[in-house]
């Protein structure tokens, strides 16, 4: 059985390690005995676990003490998105999925291209202040907080109003012209 996610680790001793997520209950923590064992002197022995139900990926807090963050806010329980940021006691690790259609978009989304595509996450709040530790703009892609950037579709450049409201419209801005033009020469 292939695995249809992998967690990045990003920075400390096991920087660089690719650990791919293989079964139901996918264990994170300082012990041998977790999937993927990390020695951070701020994470628990077992800190969170990853599971999939119904082909989505959910992170759970264990009971650890530090806490598992998500994108920058504290969570007991979330679902896992394509490029997601965990951070389980110093340790930055990225989600990344196989299958990227399937867990950042939505399953009813337009399909047109990737410039039309609607994120499946809601779009977080990010509040910027001293004392939350800071936020890096540059430590996400583009349309990764759950907002995709705006772009129209071909199709939003029809004109939608019917013909007659059209030519009425077109009929009282001549006149106006007119009238300004009179008014000015005379």
């Amino acid at each position: 059985m292939s695995a249809e996610a992998e967690l990045h680790v990003r920075n400390g001793k096991r920087r660089g390690m690719i650990a791919p997520i293989h079964g139901d209950d996918f264990r994170i923590g300082r012990s041998s005995d977790c999937q993927l064992s990390v020695p951070d002197e701020r994470m628990s022995r077992v800190h969170a676990r990853i599971s999939q139900r119904d082909s989505q990926f959910f992170i759970d807090d264990l009971g650890s003490k530090s806490g598992v963050r998500l994108n920058g806010q504290t969570i007991t329980s979330g679902q896992l998105y394509h490029k997601d940021l965990i951070v389980l006691g110093d340790t930055e690790i990225e989600f990344r999925a196989e299958n990227i259609e399937r867990y950042s978009v939505a399953p009813d989304a337009p399909t047109h291209d990737d410039a039309t595509r609607i994120a499946a996450k809601p779009p977080q709040i990010i509040k910027l202040s001293r004392d939350d530790g800071g936020y890096n703009p540059r430590s996400r892609p583009l349309g990764s907080l759950g907002v995709p950037p705006y772009v129209p579709r071909p199709d939003s450049w029809r004109i939608s109003a019917p013909p007659a409201l059209l030519i009425v419209g077109l009929i009282v801005m001549v006149a106006t012209f007119v009238a300004v033009v009179v008014a000015l020469s005379g």
